[in-house]
């Protein structure tokens, strides 16, 4: 019975961790070198504390960009610099690209576009970084 319940768990496991797209903190990077004067949480696109393919509002605009790329699929099948060389070459070249295309976007219950909302820091964890002061 207890290996019975093992497993079930270690399917359960398995199939909540599974997604089409991940997160991936090169994402939460770049995001961040364009708008250096915020902090940005992973939690601007992902759901706190659910799998990483619970996306909120905002993570749902760059997975409609990136859904039939297979960006994750390709990754996952290289290793070593293979990896980090695709990561560099495509996967932050299709978010940059993703990202110029919803920044233009209106948000639907605003007149505001995400860029604007961006620098205002009405993206729930994108927020102006604290101006630090020396005492």
């Amino acid at each position: 019975m207890q290996r019975v319940c093992l497993v079930i768990l270690t399917i359960v496991l398995a199939v909540s961790f599974s997604s089409e797209t991940e997160g991936f903190p090169s994402f939460k990077k770049a995001l961040s070198k364009k708008y250096a004067n915020m902090k940005i949480s992973c939690n601007a696109c992902h759901v706190k504390a659910k799998p990483k393919s619970d996306r909120n509002e905002f993570g749902k605009l760059f997975h409609k960009q990136f859904k039939d790329k297979k960006l994750t699929e390709n990754f996952k099948k290289l290793t070593g610099d293979e990896k980090k060389q695709y990561e560099k070459d495509v996967m932050i070249v299709e978010f940059n690209k993703a990202l110029e295309k919803i920044k233009k976007m209106k948000k639907k219950d605003t007149d505001k576009t995400y860029d604007e909302l961006i620098k205002a820091g009405e993206i729930p964890e994108i927020k102006e970084k604290p101006v630090e002061t020396d005492q």
